[in-house]
Order: structure tokens, then sequence, then C-alpha cells
């Protein structure tokens, strides 16, 4: 390349530098509204507020798909037709900003399954184990020999709110067994008291080769209590060395509240009557008490037929001379399994309860 050549390739190269740097303005994400740190443009998708040079009466509105909205992240912009469009992050002025970010604009919406706010372009399919609360999960970045229980708060038996789990277990590996078998753990939480326990029950161990899901079901522990909640079982085999995801199953159920509550079926004589979360007993006769998670039923003066025992008697045949309603003072060999009563020779009445 000739000298002139050389000189002329420079000078060209120099003014496209200096028409690139007028194009580029650097600016901070945000501004502060009503004492607020605001970043995105309410009603403009996309578009974020921008101080250039970090001046607040040099406001301007930006395109943005290639940052995140972070207060303060120091940018680069361009125009580019009629608007102002974020280039990049500024990464000459990143290094001493302080702070960091995830390095990617905004997208949370696109994973929503919410029509309403225009989501669901890129759904995000949550596995149960992902939704924390309760959860059983690997305690320490690479494992440990205990679980953690995350935190939540629970409505116990007696109606107070605890806020329970944010801990861990004990030990569990201490539980694995020493053979070419696998024994499973069930993590639970007391709904009175919110702490956590485990069980591992007789009849829980089962072929080391026993993984999925559906498979290891039936080796699973039952609880002891109804006061137990279950949140998920540990697999152990004799080479677990640590607890990790892949150990650990999800038993919490969705389908009911997280205190443990569950439906009633109320039956008479066997015949089911229907179904009920609570009950009410009303009467003199009933006497109702609660200990533990056992209820007690006592319905006073209608276990026998001892004498002095007042029963309201309706008339079947019209030649007894009591009246057609009325009470009657009967005898001990009166049973209430018996529905009517004999009375001088042939004369029938019945029982009204």
């Amino acid at each position: 390349m000739s000298k002139l050549a050389l000189e002329r390739s420079l000078k060209d190269y120099s003014k496209k530098i200096k028409r690139d740097s007028s194009d580029n303005l650097s600016g901070l994400l945000g501004i502060g509204i009503d004492g607020r740190r605001s970043v995105e443009v309410p009603g403009r998708n996309s578009y974020v507020y921008v101080r250039i040079r970090g001046v607040e009466s040099e406001l301007i509105q930006a395109f943005n798909d290639e940052v995140p909205p972070v207060y303060d992240l120091p940018v680069i912009l361009t125009r580019k037709g009629n608007k102002y469009r974020i280039k990049e992050r500024d990464i000459d002025r990143y290094d001493d900003w302080g702070g960091n970010s995830s390095f990617i604009p905004s997208h949370g919406n696109q994973h929503s399954l919410v029509p309403d706010v225009g989501g669901g372009g890129d759904p995000v399919w949550v596995d149960s184990r992902q939704f924390l609360p309760l959860a059983v999960t690997p305690s320490g970045s690479f494992g440990s020999p205990y679980a953690n229980v995350m935190g939540y708060n629970i409505k116990t038996s007696d109606g107070s709110w605890i806020y329970a789990g944010n801990t861990g277990t004990p030990d569990l590996l201490m539980y694995r067994p020493d053979d070419d078998t696998a024994v499973m753990v069930l993590v639970y939480m007391d709904k009175d008291t919110g702490n956590p326990g485990i069980l591992v029950g007789s009849g829980t161990f089962s072929s080391s080769s026993i993984t999925g899901t559906n498979s290891i079901a039936p080796y699973i522990p039952t609880g002891t209590s109804s006061s137990q909640i279950p949140l998920g079982v540990v697999r152990l085999v004799s080479g677990t060395s640590f607890i990790g995801w892949d150990n650990i199953y999800d038993l919490r159920e969705w389908h009911s509240a997280s205190a443990g509550s569950s439906a009633l079926s109320i039956k008479d004589e066997g015949v089911l009557q229907g179904v009920a979360t609570s009950l009410n007993f009303v009467g003199d006769p009933v006497d109702v008490s609660v200990v533990g998670s056992e209820a007690r039923i006592f319905i006073t003066g209608s276990t026998g037929g001892g004498s002095g025992e007042i029963y309201t008697l309706r008339k079947l045949q019209a030649d007894l001379t009591i009246p057609d309603t009325g009470n009657l003072i009967v005898t001990d060999y009166f049973d209430l399994d018996i529905r009517t009563l004999t009375l001088e020779g042939d004369s029938v009445l019945e029982v009204i309860e």
C-alpha cells in the first residue's frame, strides 16, 4: 500500500470513529418518581427511562431489548430512525458501578400462562419441587447428609398460625442400608408444633433398582398420627454419600390444606350421610371433648333401658287410654335397638327419640 493510500484509509477510519462516537450516548437507567424508583415506562412495552449522562433533566425514553431493567445500570444509547435505542451496557463504567445484573432483558411475562397480560409465548412448566413452601430440598451447594425444609406459615388444629420449616433434618445417611437395597425415609411436618420429623418404618426396604415415582410409592412409610403432614421422602441406597435432588421425591398434598385438615365422612349405622369439614353437636344429651387428634362423643341417656328414662311416645292404637303424644317412664327391660314397646297386652306404641 502506498503512503497516499495509507493516509486516506486512516482519515476514513478516523471519520468513522468520530461518527460512531457522536451517535452513542452514555446514560443510566431509571428515574425517581415521587420517591419511587422506576425503570420501565408505563404503557410502553419494552421502553425504559434513561438519564443521559446521569442527569435527570436530560431524561429520555428508549427501546430496550438488550439489558435488564435495573435501576442505575450504565448503558450506551444510540439513535435509530426517530427513536432512541439501548445499544449495550456501558462496559467502561460498569466495572465501578457497584451492582450486578442478570445480563438479559426482563421477559418473565413470556413465561406466563396468564392470557390477560399477554403471556404464554414461552411458558415455563414448573416441577413441584420448584414450589418452595415446605419443600424438602438438598442442604448446601453440593449436598450433605441432611435435607432442608423450606419455611411456610401453617394453620394449626386449634386455629392459630405458626411459621413452620426453615430448618434442617437430622443426619439421614445413618439410615442407608448396607446391602443392595433401598430405604425410604419419610420427612413430615407436625401441624400442631411446626416441627419436622422423619419416619423409617419397617417393610420400607426395596430393590435398589426401583427409582421411579410410581414404583417407590408402595415403600413409602405411612404416618403414625393425623397431625403429621407428609412433605417428602428421601431414597437412600448403600452408595448414597449426600442428599441431592435425585434422592428426594415430593409428597406435599396440593389438593388439601397445608395444615393437614381433611374432610370427614359422616355415617349413620354404616350408611354414608355426607362429607363435612367440621362437626357441630346440638342438644343436652351430647357431651363432646377433644383429646389430641381424637374427638370423643358421649350421648347420655340413650345407651340402655334403665329405670327412669323418659321417652316421647306416639299412640298407634286408638284403644289406649294415654294421650296421643306424651311422656312415659319405662322400665329396665326396654332396649333401644327395639323400636316398639308393648304395653297392656297387644297395645303397641312407637318410640320417638
